[in-house]
């Protein structure tokens, strides 16, 4: 043992200690097949931090340094290990025998540490005038190695402070997006938003993790939960990661096999999650992670060579991500190029900027996406218009047919007043007798009396059929074909229910009419159903559409009649035209368009169309 003293390099610990790295004077050895330490050292195992050998399957990991104070007064110093936890770590004094200073294991509660700060210290007291062998025995969550600091108490309060600051900072981040994009998620929701938030989510849990907080503050009493919490919510990261990938693209329409494989990926991820609470499978899930890392990068190649918005900051976005991970990977096999030490600060800086080009590529994308619909909204708007129109002068020809014909019927009803006039004089001409020129004149009025029928009866018929029969039955059945299965999904019950057996009226506006005001009622109403009612009501027929949804109150009922218009409260909306094109069609074709409604109660939108009795409408 004193052989082993005089090899080490000393450190003096009374000299300012301020974090420096102890990769010179420290030493490592990695124990594959469970040789004593204290042999190893004796033989010469231990090598140099910085000639650190690559180990891929160690069973422990040994460290081990020299201290040396020269005062005649004892000193206090702390031994920073760089993890906030780990499954297990002792510290000895190399004396004759091994004298155990230090010893932490999975089950040990928060409280239970010696130093009470979200990263793991190791005090250490030198006596006067003493050097002493520090030997460390570490077994890590796959493979991470420490990163040994010595720090006195007044360089320990500044790191630490420096530590709180600019973790603030990476978390004051992290929640500034998920606001913003939890918020985007409710007013405009989508698979890519909604995946987005998730992985936000578990990013700020993963960096809790890793910086110590949810250990200190969350759970302090619960070691093993600890432990195995991290590669939970390492592998339900990467799956919300893989999630946002395939869906920001739309790839299962636009490339079903990415699709297939992300979707593969993300559920291997969840499920290995899920097995590391049970089983220590954390390999698993780091080769199954770095597997699959290029793939979002070959889809954001895919996407640059498509042209789709966004692909470029996406590719920056996954290039870093995959990165930051490869190079925590090589740590964790063992490779290390000796920046375990600020690895954490890198991989939360990086995730940051990580961020920023994720939340740039899908605020750009809402943002095209916006233009796309404004556009299509003023394509439908200028295709109801136009349909209203020529419904209109549709009707309009209808009505000119109508008053034609009964102009028609009135002027041959008027001219067989003065033929039957004339008959009834013919009769009393020379005594009543039938005389040749009498035949005559009669034949001819009775011709001239048939041509005025046959005309009355065309006028008739073209009175009657500028108004076509609507039949409830085939009304009902055609609008249940159409609109049966998204009831089905929701589920909504859609009922008819008519008293009369058809009426009169334009079906291609009535059929227009109707079918915007079910599609309005089922997309407003989450639970119970929508009735479609047919009567008769004081001259006319009334079609009502009744459901049980959001209600509206009666400024907003005026506010849904203009275009763009609708309720933001459901996650499901459609363009804004509903009622508007409804409240147009209804107002060139002459109906009345009535709506009733009562927040948190429903709503029922009334139709009355005029039957040709001509009876006045209802007030």
């Amino acid at each position: 043992m004193q052989a082993l003293r005089e090899d080490l390099p000393a450190i003096n610990v009374t000299i300012g200690l301020q974090g420096s790295s102890l990769a010179g004077p420290a030493f490592y050895w990695a124990d594959g097949s469970g040789v004593s330490p204290v042999q190893a050292l004796l033989e010469g195992q231990f090598k140099s931090l910085r000639q650190r050998q690559v180990v891929f399957f160690a069973k422990k990991h040994w460290y081990v340094l020299k201290v040396f104070n020269p005062t005649s007064q004892p000193v206090t110093i702390s031994l920073a290990t760089g993890l906030p936890s780990t499954p297990f770590l002792r510290a000895y004094w190399v004396e004759e025998n091994l004298e155990t200073i230090f010893s932490l294991s999975a089950k040990q509660r928060f409280d239970e540490r010696p130093v009470h700060y979200p990263l793991l210290f190791i005090p250490l007291e030198i006596p006067p005038a003493t050097q002493k062998v520090l030997l460390l025995e570490h077994r890590s969550m796959a493979n991470y190695p420490l990163s040994l600091r010595l720090l006195d108490d007044d360089n320990l309060q500044s790191k630490m402070s420096s530590f709180t600051l600019a973790r603030g900072f990476v978390f004051g981040a992290l929640f500034i997006f998920f606001v913003l994009f939890f918020a985007q998620c409710l007013a405009s929701p989508s698979r890519a938003l909604a995946f987005y938030c998730c992985y936000i989510g578990c990013l700020i849990l993963l960096v809790g993790h890793i910086f110590g907080y949810n250990f200190a503050y969350l759970w302090p009493d619960h070691g093993i939960f600890n432990q195995r919490f991290m590669p939970f919510i390492t592998g339900i990261t990467y799956g919300f990661y893989f999630l946002f990938s395939a869906s920001l693209f739309n790839l299962k329409a636009l490339n079903l096999r990415l699709y297939r494989l992300m979707i593969t990926l993300a559920v291997i991820a969840f499920i290995l999650a899920i097995v590391n609470v049970f089983v220590e499978a954390f390999w698993l899930l780091a080769a199954a992670a770095l597997v699959g890392l290029p793939v979002p990068v070959f889809i954001a190649l895919w996407a640059k060579k498509q042209r789709l918005t966004s692909a470029n900051l996406f590719f920056a976005g996954t290039v870093l991500h995959s990165t930051l991970s490869y190079l925590l990977a090589l740590e964790c096999l063992g490779l290390h190029l000796g920046y375990s030490y600020y690895l954490f600060s890198f991989l939360s800086a990086g995730q940051i900027v990580d961020l920023a080009l994720f939340s740039t590529a899908l605020l750009r994308q809402a943002s095209e996406l916006r233009k796309t619909l404004k556009e299509q909204l003023k394509q439908r708007l200028s295709d109801a218009q136009a349909l209203a129109q020529a419904e209109r002068a549709k009707a309009e020809v209808l009505i000119e047919q109508q008053h034609n014909a009964l102009d028609l019927a009135c002027a041959t009803h008027d001219l067989n007043q003065p033929l039957a006039a004339i008959r009834f004089a013919l009769a009393l001409v020379d005594g009543g007798k039938n005389t040749p020129a009498k035949n005559h004149i009669v034949n001819t009025l009775n011709y001239t009396q048939e041509l005025l029928q046959s005309m009355t009866n065309s006028g008739k018929v073209g009175y009657e059929q500028s108004w076509q029969k609507i039949y409830t039955h085939a009304l009902f059945a055609s609008l249940e074909a159409r609109h049966a299965s998204a009831f089905k999904d929701k589920p909504l019950m859609l009922r008819f229910k008519s008293t009369i057996q058809h009426f009169d009226a334009m079906p291609v506006i009535v059929q227009r009419i109707l079918d915007n005001l079910l599609v309005n009622a089922g997309r407003y109403t989450s639970s119970g159903g929508v009735l479609l009612s047919v009567r008769r009501s004081e001259g006319g027929v009334l079609l009502q559409v009744w459901d049980t949804g959001i209600g509206m109150s009666p400024e907003k009922i005026e506010q849904f009649k203009q275009p763009f218009s609708q309720a933001n409260t459901l996650a499901e909306q459609g363009f804004g035209l509903g009622l508007f094109i409804v409240k147009s069609l209804a107002e060139q074709a002459g109906y009345l368009l009535t709506i009733r409604s009562r927040i948190g109660c429903g709503s029922c939108v009334s139709l009355w169309v005029a039957q040709p009795s001509g009876v006045p409408r209802p007030k």
